[in-house]
């Protein structure tokens, strides 16, 4: 009997089912049902061996040895170690793998003190820093404070005793600075430029002095009106004008107060050296006349 729907009928083979056995096997249609099931048992498998491997290595990173230990600072003059380590801001717990190089130096650089910075981190507990630090070219007092400031007339920082700023600088810097006495800054601020009347040229004016700061010189003054001068170790006023030429006034200086002190019974009360040409002395109350060559230095 045939076979309407597909199957066996009273034990007769189906060309139908057969053929259709026959093109599922050639074609893979059907075949490893079971697979599909089997993947997402291997992706489990995959993502938990790999959590476990990340959480291995987050505890060896997490162990002593990364933890850092050793912190070597180069190139200090004036500031601290312990200033350098709170410029870093660095966690009361730090292991190296967490430090950036870069980082670090933009935090460094943001220290007016500090011109230059290097970082290097060294594993596994390790970090190197190498600066080079700004130099204070003199000591600005105005209005109950005293900065320093470098020779481009950048703010440093602010002293906490103005009245004992000379011997403060004596006994921590190596040489001593130049004084300036002025009117008060507008808008002080740690790493901006000092601003006001006549800073700029008093400056000018103490950086040409160099080492003859606190050997003849005590003090460089500007007045609220801009006029600069100097005031000698032994109470000569010295008037600088508008502060221009600075060291060609300075060097005149010099020649005067040599020639003077090679001239027994010679007593300066002041110089005026608004006139390169003709500088004026004035000589003090029973003082032995001045040879005129001398005030007229090159």
């Amino acid at each position: 009997m045939d076979t309407i729907s597909g199957r066996q009928h009273y034990g007769m083979p189906s060309v139908i089912p057969s053929a259709v056995g026959r093109a599922r096997q050639r074609w893979g249609v059907g075949a490893g049902r079971s697979e599909p099931a089997r993947r997402p048992r291997g992706r489990l498998l995959i993502a938990a061996v790999f959590g476990a491997g990340c959480a291995v290595a987050a505890l060896g990173l997490h162990t002593r040895t990364f933890l850092l230990r050793h912190l070597e600072v180069t190139g200090l003059r004036q500031a601290t170690v312990s200033e350098v380590t709170a410029d870093l801001a660095l966690p009361r717990v730090t292991y190296t793998w967490q430090l950036r190089s870069w980082v670090l130096q933009r935090r460094l650089l943001r220290d007016p003190m500090i011109a230059a910075a290097q970082v290097k981190v060294h594993w596994p507990g390790g970090l190197a820093i190498a600066v080079r630090e700004r130099i204070p070219a003199a000591l600005y007092v105005a209005g109950g404070q005293a900065w320093e400031v470098d020779a481009s007339g950048r703010l440093l920082r602010a002293l906490s005793d103005p009245s004992n700023a000379l011997a403060v600088h004596a006994a921590g810097l190596p040489s001593r600075v130049p004084v300036v006495q002025g009117a008060s800054l507008k808008r002080p601020v740690p790493g901006a430029a000092a601003r006001g009347t006549g800073v700029a040229a008093a400056l000018g004016v103490a950086r040409s002095l160099g080492a003859a700061f606190g050997k003849e010189i005590s003090v460089v003054t500007v007045s609220s009106g801009g006029v600069v001068g100097v005031r000698t170790v032994g109470g000569v006023a010295v008037d600088y004008g508008n502060g221009t030429q600075p060291r060609r006034k300075t060097r005149i200086l010099l020649g005067i107060l040599q020639a003077a002190a090679q001239q027994p019974g010679v007593k300066l009360a002041s110089i005026d050296l608004r006139s390169l040409v003709t500088p004026a002395v004035g000589l003090a109350a029973g003082s032995g006349p001045l040879r005129a060559s001398v005030t007229s230095g090159g």
